[in-house]
């Protein structure tokens, strides 16, 4: 990238080439050998400021790695097959018998319909997609055991080239760990990550204990707290710290923490699941735009091709030269001038550059 120098290199560097041209005009060095390596000097000195003055800004480039949220990573264990919200369901049937804070802040407008009726068990609205949650999070895990298998085999067998296989295996394997810390996977895949099962045993229990005059606020109340940290919204702590929550046997806990931090943690994990599976078909997305303005830029016969002029407003464009890597053609246009979101333009830039191997344009 070629950037401008700032002003306060330009002051520094002018009155030493200005003092160095003048001295030698008035003849106070001769001409020589050092005469002559002076623009040269200048320049390295010129060079030297400007690599000190502009290392710290590298520095926080550095530590962006694959942008916000992990926006720009690819990775090779993605949560897919999430089930779609509960809350408008759960908020339908409930709203008019839980809490006034809850009904306000979780469901959107009041329910007309019946009320619906509550019993023991869980709500089929609502076990189905806790099912759908935890299968979520087991099937990467089970497909990036198969696939491991199946390289390795391969390498094994001789089918292909050695090397690339067992570079393929060895690169699914170390996302393994990573995925199983970060949604809290326990042992058993199967049974999904921790809190999402502690949250799960706590509503069926507290469920199954009710009784008294105020069951029918508190039972509502339970599937709306598990709704919401379902759906993964930010808001089910606070909630849970202010509802009535029945208070169970220390054999339902079964190793987990208090209901609060159960449900709070659910719902982080939950919103950073759905958050990755945006990012990755907003990947998915962009690579599959710019494979097609390079089709359509190959097909006219063009030299280059905007995204505005296919009628997608990014800051895109393609363009033709000889290179066996297509990835390295798409360059990337970020116009900025002053305030936080231009800074946040030149970042994602840079982001962009590292992820794509693609050159920028200020």
């Amino acid at each position: 990238m070629v950037t401008s120098p700032s002003p306060g290199l330009s002051s520094l560097t002018t009155p030493i080439a200005r003092v160095a041209t003048s001295a030698a005009r008035r003849g106070r060095w001769r001409d020589g050998p050092y005469v002559r390596a002076l623009p040269s000097l200048v320049e390295f000195v010129t060079v030297v400021v400007a690599i000190l003055l502009l290392w710290p800004s590298f520095e926080k480039l550095s530590t962006l790695g694959a942008g916000r949220d992990d926006r720009f990573l690819q990775r090779a264990l993605v949560v897919t097959g999430l089930p779609s919200p509960s809350l408008p369901d759960l908020c339908a049937a409930y709203d008019r018998q839980a809490a006034p804070i809850l009904r306000d802040t979780l469901c959107a407008s009041p329910s007309r319909g019946a009320a619906a009726s509550l019993q023991a068990a869980m709500p089929m609205a609502l076990a189905s997609r806790w099912e759908l949650a935890t299968r979520a999070f087991a099937q990467p895990l089970a497909d990036a055991e198969r696939r491991t298998v199946a390289l390795r085999r391969q390498a094994e067998d001789g089918d292909g080239e050695l090397r690339t296989q067992g570079d393929a295996a060895a690169a699914i394997e170390a996302e393994i760990e990573p995925f199983v810390a970060r949604y809290r996977i326990g042992a058993d895949a199967t049974a999904g990550p921790a809190p999402l099962a502690c949250a799960w045993r706590w509503g069926r229990a507290a469920l199954a204990a009710q009784g008294g005059a105020d069951s029918t606020r508190v039972h509502a109340d339970v599937i709306l707290l598990l709704g919401a940290a379902l759906d993964g919204r930010g808001t089910t702590a606070a909630l849970a710290s202010e509802a009535s929550l029945p208070t169970l046997p220390a054999s339902a806990a079964m190793g987990c923490a208090g209901i609060v931090e159960t449900l709070a943690a659910t719902a982080s994990l939950m919103a950073d699941a759905r958050r990755s599976v945006t990012n990755e078909r907003k990947n998915d997305a962009l690579r599959a735009l710019v494979t097609d303005m390079y089709d359509t830029m190959d097909a006219a016969n063009g030299v280059g091709l905007a995204a505005p002029q296919i009628g997608v407003p990014l800051r895109l464009f393609t363009y033709a030269f000889e290179h066996d890597d297509d990835a390295q053609r798409a360059w990337l246009i970020a116009h900025f001038g002053d305030g936080a979101s231009s800074q946040g333009d030149v970042n994602e830039a840079f982001i962009f550059a590292a992820s794509y191997n693609a050159p920028v344009v200020f």
